[in-house]
């Protein structure tokens, strides 16, 4: 997975170490279709990107619902997300959302955080290989990019500083969307990590100086 250790998992509340466990149980990401609706769940990897084109073949869909994805292979998120662009797509992000997921959830014209249950987290981070968590240091310009051209505008200066210093897997920018009861007690919404935190992303830096709505990550309250 994207993210998950065992002294980090050990350290994280109940709640949001459960939801990232779950998305790890599988090799390969349940995809199936809901009605007009794609539900993607679990580890992300090439196989299921084929499967996202076959289900957009077999019928005309208007959603795509990322749901509770640690991540799973880089280049999985870039051909799902790039997939998506000019279709006309909203993009769900419920429960985490991270690494992959996040990069492949930017494809939806129309993005939108989930603020019930299961509330949700976008993780953003520099590539990393999806078996031995080994650092793809040639990519990280191309995940800037990728976002900049998604959101239409430049990266905030701390976000963008995150993904070209961080050498660490948990280390990137969460943000939480504003129900979540895991922020409940604070007013921040964004955590900025450096990843060696003792508990990630709760020890990390928080910043006001952005959010996800300011940043162009998402577009629209759900």
């Amino acid at each position: 997975c994207a993210i998950g250790y065992p002294r980090f998992m050990k350290k994280l509340p109940r709640t949001l170490s459960a939801l990232i466990l779950m998305a790890c149980t599988s090799a390969y990401a349940e995809v199936r279709i809901e009605a007009d609706q794609l539900v993607i769940s679990g580890k992300l990897t090439n196989k299921d990107a084929d499967d996202v084109v076959d289900a957009f073949n077999q019928q005309k869909l208007k959603k795509v619902i990322f749901r509770s994805s640690p991540g799973g292979e880089w280049s999985a998120g870039m051909r799902i997300g790039s997939f998506l662009i000019g279709k006309g797509i909203t993009t769900k992000a419920e429960g985490m959302c991270a690494s992959a997921c996040a990069m492949a959830f930017l494809g939806g014209e129309h993005r939108v955080m989930s603020t019930v249950d299961p509330a949700s987290i976008l993780f953003f981070h520099a590539p990393y290989t999806p078996n031995d968590q080994q650092m793809v240091e040639t990519l990280r310009f191309s995940v800037i990019g990728w976002i900049e051209r998604r959101i239409g505008r430049t990266l905030p200066d701390k976000m963008k500083e995150s993904i070209n210093t961080t050498d660490n897997p948990k280390g990137g920018i969460f943000f939480f969307s504003s129900a979540h009861p895991l922020i409940k007690n604070t007013d921040n919404t964004v955590f900025i990590c450096s990843g060696k935190e003792d508990r990630v992303p709760f020890d990390c830096e928080k910043t006001d100086a952005f959010d996800v709505f300011s940043s162009g990550i998402v577009t629209a309250a759900p």
